[in-house]
């Protein structure tokens, strides 16, 4: 959101921010300072720090917590900057954006302040039931912008719960999942776009994940704002180590594909530079040929073929085949298995590109003469 129009104060505060729509939003690195110079310097020449800079309500305040900007918010706290301010929706509060965005930090600063809105989730997202004044109030806030589906939120005593469990989820406040679930709150609520598990292993609450799976929450669950992603997928992508060796090592599959880009865990994971996490799921979870073919997974993908002698043809939504998936990776042993099991090295995918154009293309010299012999 470092594009956004406003003030000077607020400007300066989102050039504080890691990159324009970053997801979930931190602050820049600044390693010379002049960005935090440049906003304290218009705090001291007078800047309104409770001046809305949009029509939603969006004071700097909001801008800092969005951030998860510490210092920002010491300044500005300093300045007197209100934290009962509320944008985009009733509840929106600065503390309610930072719970939003699991800044825990910050909201821990914020709530030494005031609690509001103190409801349910606000509580819950806080670690302590006992703040919730009015356990329904101030819920019109469901989304920062429009990044995120819209929904209306109903004065239904479950969905308030439900919604409270998926707060303390994403916080990470493991300690008051229980209590939760004990008033009647459902492991598998879905309410706005995800569940409790995805919201905490999309955070990298191990904890909070162990405890959610041992009360029976459904790691199959998908999200609804990230296309039919799984708490697996939401792990891998945004680097959650832990989470995802948690969850290989609880049993949840790796190879489910999500709706919207027909991606796997792994895939997702590859495609953000996720090292470490592809070289885990590589070794230990259980994939589907194509992500096997790609790491080179030999027994696996002989078990798969085994099982089923028509694997080798299987397709992704681009029409990519594992001997694609293993020509782009080069691969070459998994080219090998997958031509004795009788794989179509002349198969074109939807670019009209064979295995061997991948080969070529990559530039994996021993992948490209494999696959060009015997032709």
């Amino acid at each position: 959101m470092t594009d956004v129009e406003g003030t000077p104060l607020s400007r300066s505060i989102w050039k504080l921010d890691q990159g324009d729509w970053s997801w979930p939003p931190a602050p820049a690195p600044d390693r010379d300072g002049r960005l935090f110079a440049a906003f304290v310097e218009l705090l001291g020449a007078g800047a309104d720090v409770n001046e809305p800079y949009d029509d939603a309500g969006w004071t700097p305040l909001h801008a800092a917590a969005y951030i998860g900007h510490l210092p920002a918010i010491e300044r500005l706290l300093d300045a007197g900057a209100r934290t009962d301010a509320e944008a985009a929706g009733a509840g929106g509060t600065p503390l309610a954006h930072a719970l939003f965005w699991a800044h825990r930090e910050v909201a821990e600063r914020l709530a030494q302040v005031e609690v509001v809105p103190a409801n349910l989730r606000i509580a819950a997202a806080l670690g302590d039931l006992s703040l919730a004044r009015d356990e329904g109030a101030g819920r019109g806030f469901v989304r920062p912008h429009d990044g995120f589906p819209a929904w209306d939120p109903s004065d239904g005593p479950q969905e308030v719960l439900d919604e409270a469990l998926i707060w303390a989820s994403a916080n990470g406040r493991t300690p008051t999942v229980p209590s939760l679930l004990a008033r009647g709150a459902s492991v598998n609520a879905q309410v706005g776009s995800c569940t409790p598990l995805i919201a905490a292993a999309t955070f990298g609450r191990v904890g909070t994940v162990a405890c959610l799976l041992d009360a029976g929450a459904d790691p199959e669950r998908t999200t609804s704002h990230h296309q039919g992603r799984t708490a697996m997928h939401m792990a891998a992508w945004f680097d959650r180590r832990d989470t995802v060796r948690l969850l290989v090592q609880r049993g949840v599959p790796a190879d489910t594909r999500d709706a919207e880009q027909h991606g796997t865990p792994m895939s997702w994971a590859r495609h953000h530079r996720n090292a470490l996490v592809v070289a885990y799921l590589a070794l230990h979870a259980r994939l589907d040929i194509l992500d096997a073919a790609a790491v080179g997974r030999l027994e696996l993908v002989e078990e798969l073929v085994a099982a089923d002698p028509t694997a080798t043809a299987t397709c992704d939504r681009d029409g990519d085949t594992p001997l694609h998936y293993a020509a782009y990776f080069g691969e070459t042993p998994a080219i090998e298995l997958l031509l004795r099991h009788g794989a179509d090295r002349g198969a074109y995918n939807q670019a009209d590109k064979t295995p061997l154009d991948i080969a070529r293309e990559r530039e994996h010299e021993a992948a490209e003469a494999r696959l060009a012999a015997g032709l």
